[in-house]
């Protein structure tokens, strides 16, 4: 075998190592770019449902502001990452910046429904609402938010968790007054305010909320005032599977 032949044979070996290389580099990155996507995508997830939740929980449209715009940062990213099909991306980077600018100017507002029927409903929403936590902190922790406009968005948040479940335990005494189930409803409306009494949120509705709760008890009839339960204007439906823990 002549030089010649063994020099070409080395050149085509190790230009189809390069190609090799090449092609696991291009798979690695591909494999790398997926698993980013994927990781973006649930996020997106978790947000979208925060901003859900918190239009359903929070009375003021604050925090839901900040969570929609952690939604327009992940769906920027993930415009970086799709350059074959960005489209469907855009349209919905063009909805998340239409909300933003309802929100802003108030055409968007919160329709409270915070009363559940079931533990596991209260678990997911008072989830979700932890997530929309997080984001407020994590926009803190890259400068977005200062320390005090963090901790007020935080303490409308906790209000909400602690809302979601002395409501919805409120609704299931209420319900079981109605069937003429005293005892239950007396442990219904005591569970509410020693979740109330274990809080320590600042709102000062809170130990309204107490005090009002102490009257429920007492008087068969009383009920706590609207504007601190404006659900029950509706009724409280059925709740009958959140467990009496009394």
């Amino acid at each position: 075998m002549s030089a010649a032949t063994i020099f070409a044979l080395i050149v085509i070996i190790f230009a189809a190592l390069v190609a090799v290389n090449a092609v696991n580099v291009r798979q690695q990155t591909l494999k790398h770019r997926l698993r980013h996507q994927q990781r973006l995508y649930q996020a997106l997830e978790s947000a979208e449902d925060a901003l859900t939740t918190v239009l359903r929980t929070l009375e003021t449209t604050d925090v839901a502001q900040h969570i929609n715009q952690e939604i327009s940062a992940i769906l920027e990213r993930l415009i970086q990452l799709e350059p074959f099909n960005p489209a469907p991306i855009q349209a919905r980077m063009e909805l998340a910046h239409k909300r933003q600018q309802q929100l802003a100017a108030g055409a968007l507002r919160p329709s409270l429904r915070r009363l559940c029927s079931s533990d596991t409903e209260i678990a997911t929403l008072q989830l979700s609402l932890g997530h929309g936590a997080r984001i407020i902190h994590s926009q803190l922790a890259a400068e977005k938010l200062s320390p005090e406009q963090a901790r007020l968005l935080v303490a409308q948040i906790d209000w909400a968790r602690l809302m979601v479940s002395v409501l919805s335990i409120i609704a299931a005494g209420y319900s079981a007054r109605d069937n003429t189930q005293i005892t239950a409803a007396l442990s219904y409306f005591q569970k509410a305010q020693d979740l109330l009494q274990g809080s320590s949120n600042p709102d000062p509705r809170r130990l309204e909320m107490v005090r009002q709760l102490s009257a429920v008890m007492q008087h068969p009839k009383a009920t706590v005032e609207h504007d601190l339960f404006p659900e029950s204007a509706d009724g409280y439906g059925e709740v009958s599977e959140l467990v009496d823990e009394s």
